[in-house]
Order: C-alpha cells, then sequence, then structure tokens
C-alpha cells in the first residue's frame, strides 16, 4: 500500500436467495484501482426464454457479484448466465469478490445446457 494504511481488497454478499428484491453489487474497497466494480442488475419476464449468448451481472477485480432473476414459463439456456464475484489478484492484493445471486422461476420446463454459475435457487 502507497501510504502504509491496509486496505479493504473484497466486497461483502448480501440479499436473499429468492432475491425479493434485486441489488447491484459492491465494488471493492481497493483504492488503486478505479476499475474494481460490482456486478449489475438483471431482471427478465418473458413466456419463453432462450439464451444462446451471455447474461453476465458478474464483477471485477473482488467486487460483489449482482442480481440476475429470470421469470417464465419455459427456460432453454444454451450460454451463459453469471454472477460471479470478481477475480482475486495477488498482484494488486485483491481478493476475490463474492458472488452475486441467481434466482430462475419456470412454470413448466426448464432445459440447461449452458452454464450457470453461482448454482440459481
Amino acid at each position: 500500500d502507497l501510504d502504509g494504511k491496509p486496505r479493504s481488497s473484497t466486497a461483502t454478499c448480501y440479499g436473499d436467495k429468492r432475491l425479493k428484491r434485486l441489488y447491484f453489487g459492491s465494488a471493492s474497497n481497493y483504492a488503486l484501482n478505479t476499475e474494481a466494480r460490482g456486478g449489475g442488475i438483471i431482471e427478465l419476464i418473458a413466456p419463453k426464454i432462450i439464451n444462446y449468448g451471455c447474461l453476465n451481472a458478474g464483477a471485477t477485480f473482488g467486487g460483489s457479484g449482482g442480481s440476475i432473476k429470470i421469470r417464465c414459463k419455459y427456460l432453454i439456456n444454451y450460454g451463459h448466465i453469471l454472477a460471479n464475484g470478481g477475480v482475486k489478484s495477488f498482484i494488486f492484493k485483491i481478493g476475490k469478490g463474492g458472488d452475486g445471486r441467481i434466482a430462475i422461476y419456470f412454470e413448466n420446463a426448464m432445459i440447461n445446457k449452458g452454464i450457470i454459475l453461482p448454482k440459481p435457487y
């Protein structure tokens, strides 16, 4: 640390797994890196959702992941659904951020041929 003071380098997790309320992820308190951001918020409500891409509410550099809430009748996932915490760095002395939350509510069917991280509620 440049000024000799210890730094908190990771962000904390909060919120409930059902995502009654959606939260942004917290940024890391690592003062030397202005790119250390928390994850965002994604809420999808539709009859049928087919994902071939990436839904990403993840964080950077030790920030905590955000929230993803999906409500539908059918969900087919071939892509990525991510709310991961930011990576850790030994060089910048940043710990890994806490993972965010993913809640998926479906009525009829969910087919997952892709990646969902962290494990959804």
